[in-house]
This record gives C-alpha cells, structure tokens and sequence, in this order.
C-alpha cells in the first residue's frame, strides 16, 4: 500500500484532475456542454444556457452520480487507488452523458426531417390531386381546340390546292388569250388584198429543200463535247472502255448542283479520236450547252479528269490574195483583223498561210491564207459580206472536206500514220526518196493515174477529181457556200456548176476570125495621104500594116447559130492555182469549186 501524497500535492492534483464545482447562481456544465458552447453565437449561448439551467433544475441520472462521486473525492480523504477509479467512473459517466446527448439529438433531428418529409408530401399531393383535377376538367376542352385547329388545318391547304389550281388556270387562260392576240395582231398585220395575195411570193423557208443528213449531222453537233485530256490522268483514261469513260463521266455530272441544270444530264456515247481527246455526245442539246459553261466545264472536267478541258469547234476559211505583210503568228495582227472587221475578241482562234514562205517567189506580193474562226456565225457572215485583211478586202471560202494524201505513198484516203508503205515516194518524179530531196526538177509523174504531165500533188489529176466527186457525194455539205445552223439564209444549196464543154458545145462556137479566101476590104484607101502615112502606110501603096485596122470577114464562118438565136456568153476560167508541195505536211490546198 502506497503512501498518501503530501497535502499541497494533493490538492494540487485536485485542482487539475477534478472539475471545478460551479459556483452559485450558476447552471452545472458536463465535458458535452463545454464544445457546444464555445461554437455558439451570443444569442445561440443564451438559448443553450436557458437549456442548462432546465437540465440543472431536472439533472439526470449520470449527472447525478458524478455530483455526488465529486462530493466524496473532495469532501474525504480517501486512498489514491480508490480516487484513480472513482476519476475513471466519472469520466465513464459523463462519456455516456455525451453519448446519450448525442443520440438524443440525432432522434431529434431525424424526427424533425421525418415531419418535414410528410409536410413536403402531403403538398405535393395536394399539388397533384389539384392539377389532376384541373386538367381532367380542361381534357375536354383542349381536345375541342385540337379538333378545331386541325379542321382549320385542312381547311387552309384545301384552299391553299384551290388557289394553285385557280392560278395555273389563269396562267393558261392568259397565255391562250395572248395568243389569240398576237394571232389577231398578225392577221391585221399581213391581211392583203386578193390582189397582192396573188401576186406575192410564197414563203417557204429553205430547210424545205435541205438534205436530211445535214439536219441530222447538224443535231449531232450540236450535243457533241470534245474534251481534251492530258498527263499520266489522261493516258489512264483513255486506256480503259468506252462503257468505263461513260460511266464515269456520268459520275462527274450528276453531284453538280445548279439552278439553271436541265432535268436530266447524261451521257450516251463516246468516241476516241486523235491527239487525245474524247468525243461525248449528251443526251440532248441543252444538257450539252449547259455543260459547256465555263462554271459548269470547270467542275466538269475536276471531276472527270485532271488538266483536262472542254474544246470548241472551230470553223475554216480559205482567204486568196491576202498581202504577204500579214503575220499570222503575230497576235496584234489578228487583234486588228477582228477590229476592222467588228468581229468579238479571240474569234479568231488562228491563221496560216497554206504555201510555205520558203517556196515563194521573189516578187510575190499575195497568198493564201487559212483562218480557223471559234464561231459559226461570224464566219458565215464573213463568207457573205467578205473580210478586209491590211487594207485587202477579200471573199473568203468555206474549207471543203477533201481526200486526205498521204506524204509517204503520196496515195489518196490515209494519213502517214496509217500508211503501209514500206519507203517514200517523190511526189514529183515518183523514184524511191523524199520529196524534199528530190534533184529531177524537171522530170513530173503522178504516182495516181501514172501520167507524166503532172505531179503527185496536182488537182488537176483525174484521179484527184474522182475522189473529190466521191467526197462531195458522201458530204452534201460540200455543195453549200456557208457552214449549216440553224438560220435559213445558211441553209441554201449552191447548184451544181456545169462544166465548160456543157455550157459552150463545139457546134455553137461562132468564130469572128476572118476566112482566108475572103477578099479583105481596105479601110485606109478612103483615108487621106497624110492619114495613111501616119498609120504606117507607105506612100504610093495601099496595103494595110497596122495590125490594128484588119477589117473583119462581113460573112460569118462555119457553126453560125440560127437566126433568132441568143449569142453565147463566155465567162472567165477561174482556174485554180497548182501547188507545188513538197513538205511533208498534209497539204491544204484552196477548196476551187470544180
């Protein structure tokens, strides 16, 4: 048993160890008040000291005891081991005394959020019940007003059909009756007198006397694209199917989005030709025109291939005589030709001289020339009205479709890339060389129809001419002086020109020479003396020697037309220039009409 501790140590121990006893007046306070307390606000301190002195006036059961052990530790000396547990009792107590608080007040709370939670839903509820009731009653009345908007509705788009019906029948009856106007209108305009109705013209336009295959041909152009590829793109292009490059090009034209598009855009055929190119021809013309905007062509040809375009169709002129000041390679010059000529800028696609520069003579003044025109119309208004070229009005032709010759064979119907001939042939003496290097100027021989009065190149070759008179039959375009369209003035048909012998037959030639057996009358012996001798007459002789004076037989000779008959007139030969070609080009001689 361990000896007690000294006085001031005890009390000591006391002191610190032990609560202080409250002091009079004043509410006791356990360890779970004192936390409480230090938190609280002024006002929540007095509300909390309000509850302490209700707990003091009625202390628990746990309060109590510790009261009451605090008494004895204080009040009586008692052993160190008997105050250690009563210290631990009491600190025992007044931790159940925090925890019962605390349960206390978790119960308090939960019962508050438990009412709180039954006000809520008896509100809501309440909330509920009224809404349902409102709208139960409403029910009715909402699907009445959904009844009459939708009968409003259908109302509308029933009048809304009306209208539109209404509108294309005024539309048509306003188009029905302009017509009926314009037709009066044109009735008062061209009504004439039986008179003049007799005596007028009939109208009719020249399409009537047309060769169906140009009409035709002419629509086939008209919906035809030429599109020019190039690069490896191109190459592979070519190198698949027709049935490929069809599809394909239908690809590229159906996600294209435009307003002025025609309902349907499609291509139906196409054709590989020379230099790369690809012949499409669309469905109808306006699919055709409406691809050929520059727009349109552009996202076109993205799509279809890379670097490639849409060509146009040009138009040839043959131009005779035009003045050797004239450069076609130089662009101001063409830019003056379309000036004077009130042409468009870039109508003028290109020009060439046929002859090479080289070939020419010394003293040559004038050529001839090939203009290759974009549009269609004007070069067939310079084929009627003529061009003016440095100061040299001309009457330009339209290029016919000729046979092509070959620079190889020097044979009518292919080209050197389609010749099978095993060496070249001089196109003027006809040996085994080029025709550039030919040194028998002056031997001729016509590989064709094996004469020695002309070379190969030569139109005047009966072999020429035949295979022109071929060329003309298969192409009626060749009898027309424009190119067709659409305008009836460009539509007409030259006639076929009659050959000379045709026109002048031998048994009506009239010969005005005089007949040698015929006794000539001497004009210059009624002349005076001096007359005579200034006309070359000697003197004392009356024989005639100005040629100028040989009077004329009064007796006409042999193949005298009948009395009555209409005296032959005899026109100009305009024959055609002969070229000497020796290039080796594909010739381009002037068209000459036969």
């Amino acid at each position: 048993m361990s000896k007690p501790p000294p006085k001031g140590a005890a009390s000591a121990t006391k002191q610190a160890q032990l609560p202080v006893e409250p002091s009079a007046g004043k509410a006791y306070q356990t360890r779970s008040h004192a936390p409480a307390a230090a938190t609280q606000s002024p006002m929540q301190s007095a509300s909390v000291t309000q509850d302490l002195s209700e707990e003091t006036r009625n202390p628990s059961p746990l309060c109590r005891i510790v009261e009451s052990l605090t008494h004895i530790i204080d009040g009586n000396k008692i052993n160190a081991t008997v105050k250690h547990n009563l210290e631990s009792i009491i600190q025992f107590a007044l931790k159940a005394e925090k925890e019962e608080a605390l349960s206390q007040m978790g119960n308090a709370g939960t019962a508050k959020v438990r009412e709180i939670r039954d006000a809520i839903k008896a509100d809501i509820v309440h909330l509920h019940n009224s809404l349902y009731n409102h709208l139960k009653t409403h029910t009715a009345q909402l699907e009445d007003i959904l009844n009459t908007t939708s009968a409003i509705l259908t109302g509308n788009d029933k009048l809304k059909e009306a209208a539109e019906t209404a509108k294309t029948d005024i539309n048509e009856v306003i188009s029905k009756v302009s017509k009926v106007t314009v037709t009066a209108d044109k009735i008062v305009s061209d009504s004439k007198m039986y008179r003049d109705a007799l005596l007028a013209k009939p109208n009719q336009t020249n399409r009537m006397g047309v060769d169906p295959k140009i009409l035709s041909d002419l629509e086939r152009k008209a919906k035809q694209i030429l599109v020019g590829v190039h690069g490896s793109d191109g190459d592979a292009l070519l190198s698949k199917s027709l049935t490929k490059i069809i599809g394909k090009a239908n690809d590229a034209l159906t996600p294209i989005e435009d307003s002025a598009k025609p309902k349907e855009v499609k291509v139906v055929a196409a054709l590989k030709t020379r230099g790369k190119t690809l012949l499409l021809t669309m469905n109808s013309r306006s699919a055709a025109d409406w691809v050929r905007e520059t727009d349109i062509e552009m996202k076109f040809t993205d799509a279809f291939s890379i670097s490639s375009h849409v060509r146009q169709r040009t138009y040839n002129l043959i131009l005779p005589g035009i003045p050797t000041t004239f450069n076609p390679d130089n662009t101001a010059h063409l830019q003056e030709v379309e000036e004077i000529n009130s042409l468009r800028a870039n109508t003028i696609f290109k020009a060439r001289w046929i002859k090479p520069i080289g070939r020419r003579r010394l003293d040559q003044t004038h050529a001839y020339a090939i203009f290759s025109l974009f549009s269609v119309d004007a070069t067939n208004e310079l084929i009627r009205d003529g061009i003016i070229v440095c100061g040299a009005k001309v009457r330009p032709k339209k290029q016919k479709h000729e046979p092509m010759q070959c620079m190889r064979c020097r044979c009518w119907g292919h080209l050197v890339t389609e010749c099978k001939a095993d060496s070249d042939v001089c196109g003027r003496c006809g040996d085994n060389h080029r025709t550039d290097a030919c040194t028998s100027k002056d031997k001729l021989y016509c590989v064709n129809c094996e004469d020695s009065s002309h070379p190969s190149w030569s139109r005047e070759c009966p072999e020429f001419n035949r295979k022109c008179r071929i060329s003309d039959e298969r192409n009626p375009v060749n009898a027309m002086p424009f190119y067709p369209t659409e305008h009836d003035w460009m539509l007409i048909t030259r006639p076929a020109k009659i050959p000379l012998e045709d026109r002048f037959p031998k048994q009506y030639v009239v010969s005005n020479a005089p007949r040698p057996e015929h006794r000539q009358w001497d004009a210059t012996r009624h002349m005076p003396q001096g007359t005579q001798e200034r006309m070359g007459t000697p003197k004392g002789k009356g024989k005639q020697t100005n040629p100028n004076f040989t009077p004329l037989g009064h007796h006409k000779g042999e193949g005298k037309p009948p009395v009555g008959s209409i005296l032959w007139m005899v026109e100009r030969d305009n024959s055609v220039l002969d070229y000497d070609n020796t290039d080796e080009s594909n010739p381009l001689a002037p068209p000459g009409w036969p």
